[in-house]
């Protein structure tokens, strides 16, 4: 969901990126994408540039919401799943399943700059605020790792539960939450000690986390 109030999303078939007027809720444009099942999407702040994870061509598609074309394409290989931009919008991380990497996007000039191996499959990726760490949730082990953004390292890791997925930062607390699909929850976890705290029973895959700010909650 863009500051303007459009939503971006991605169709699998035909490839593409949905422009949604989320007020007036009718498509406002669908901008084909040359890369194969397009999985997720990160957008720039001013919503003028966009770049989709293609998780059945082992690419990310970057799309000029301008002019509503694609200006290129970046290889990053295995099956790209997660995909956050930086605060600052100079870095994308992605996180590529099969290959167990993250890999560390150039946002400027659109060029890999360093591939991270995290085993585990990593699923969803997020940064913090700060821009100091970046978070990475790894299906196949279960387990949500701590990558530091000034060595590109990383630096810790813990147990989820199986099919660890969907994650979300909250900001206000500092705290992270993983769903596991495998096992029906979502866990809480204290930063940057990646301490769990609470674990939340769900319906059956869990898998995208959303929060809601409702009464400064």
């Amino acid at each position: 969901l863009g500051r303007s109030g459009r939503l971006y999303v991605t169709c699998d078939f035909p490839p593409s990126l949905a422009v949604i007027d989320s007020r007036r809720r009718r498509l406002l444009h669908a901008i084909p994408v040359s890369g194969k099942l397009p999985h997720l999407v990160a957008v720039t702040a001013d919503e003028r540039q966009a770049w989709t994870a293609d998780s059945g061509s082992g690419t990310v598609s970057v799309i000029d919401l301008r002019t509503r074309r694609q200006r290129g394409s970046i290889d990053v290989g295995g099956v790209p799943m997660g995909i956050a931009l930086s605060p600052d919008e100079k870095t994308l991380y992605v996180g590529t399943r099969t290959a167990n990497t993250v890999v560390v996007v150039d946002a400027v000039t659109n060029t890999v700059k360093r591939k991270i191996g995290v085993p585990g499959q990593p699923s969803r990726t997020v940064v913090s605020p700060d821009n100091r760490w970046v978070y990475v949730s790894l299906i196949e082990s279960g387990e949500v790792a701590i990558i530091d953004a000034s060595t590109l390292l990383e630096a810790r890791r813990a147990r989820v539960g199986s099919h660890a997925e969907g994650i979300r930062h909250h900001p206000e607390s500092n705290t992270l939450f993983v769903s596991a699909q495998g096992e029906n929850r979502t866990v809480r976890f204290r930063l940057p000690s990646l301490e769990p705290i609470t674990v939340f029973e769900t319906a059956s895959r869990p898998d995208p986390v959303y929060l809601l700010r409702d009464s400064g909650k």
